[in-house]
């Protein structure tokens, strides 16, 4: 049920997953949508588990686009020469043209924001047009607010400063690898870290030296950018967000979720009692579809 595809979108060749009919076929006889906003790395690759399960739970389309610049075949505009079209900005004005162009006005859309994907979606609701358009929004592990303060951006700085070079001479190496050993070894790491082994062709993707390159770039625009919490846009669309925080987080300590409750009381925020990890599309595809499929439910009623 799952397709997958590329459309343009601002020059840059974007990655498309859909489930439930491929991109316009999908509003023949629905006049809703699922659209998840993906974290960094933005590969949609990782969230083909999550999007078939919350689809076949909600019985709408559910698609996700990928980040520009994290996922293509064939060349995209230099990211040297057009650094405004992979940045944090460059990413919400990507989000923002894919759906103009491809969603039909009369469509009501629910997004899920995951990580950043939750900051896209908060700068995207500033647009009036999109707000209106917008029926709910999910912000999964929500990367909002102090992102470089966090434990794990703290590590990102660090690691970024001083080892960025080490890290894509590796993963140059691990490409050039026959495809077997290549895939071995990724598949090695993944069984000794606990995840699951079906992520392996997206982590190969994700090792390509100018995708890294791209992710670690707009990582970085990260740490500079998501600063305080956006409490008047959190407040303005209170109506229409729903948050999840998790347990243990590295990038959105639960003193974030106390940060936003102190601000806006009756946001609704839920913290995680059940230790998923930010990296939820990893490990936790089934749980979180049941809990964002039970949210949708309950809002289109």
């Amino acid at each position: 049920m799952v397709q997958t595809g590329y459309v343009e979108v601002r020059s840059v060749p974007t990655r498309v997953v859909t489930c439930g009919g491929w991109m316009q076929e999908a509003f023949v006889d629905q006049k809703d949508l699922v659209l998840i906003i993906t974290g960094n790395p933005g590969l949609t690759a990782y969230y083909e588990e999550f999007i078939e399960m919350l689809h076949n739970d909600v019985k709408m389309p559910v698609w996700a686009v990928c980040h520009a610049g994290h996922e293509f075949e064939d060349k995209i505009p230099c990211p040297k020469a057009n650094p405004d079209l992979y940045n944090l900005e460059g990413q919400i004005e990507h989000k923002v043209e894919f759906i103009k162009r491809y969603v039909p006005p009369e469509v009501k859309i629910h997004l899920i924001g995951h990580s950043v994907g939750s900051y896209i979606i908060l700068k995207m609701l500033k647009n009036k047009m999109l707000s209106h358009h917008v029926h709910m929004n999910y912000l999964l592990f929500p990367a909002i607010e102090r992102i470089g303060a966090s434990p794990n951006g703290k590590f990102f700085t660090f690691m970024n400063n001083y080892f960025h070079w080490i890290i894509v001479l590796l993963a140059s190496f691990v490409t050039m690898l026959p495809t077997p050993i290549g895939r071995g070894l990724v598949r090695g790491w993944f069984l000794i870290d606990g995840t699951h082994p079906k992520n392996v062709t997206a982590t190969m993707q994700l090792l390509r030296p100018q995708i890294l390159k791209n992710i670690f770039s707009l990582a970085a625009d990260e740490m500079e950018s998501i600063l305080e919490l956006d409490v008047e846009t959190v407040d303005q669309h209170k109506d229409k967000l729903r948050f999840y925080y998790g347990q243990i987080d590295g990038w959105c300590p639960l003193t974030y979720y106390d940060n936003l409750k102190e601000n806006v009381p009756d946001a609704r925020a839920h913290a995680c009692t059940n230790g998923y990890r930010h990296a939820f599309v990893l490990n936790y595809s089934r749980p979180m579809a049941d809990i964002v499929s039970k949210w949708i439910k309950e809002h289109k009623m």
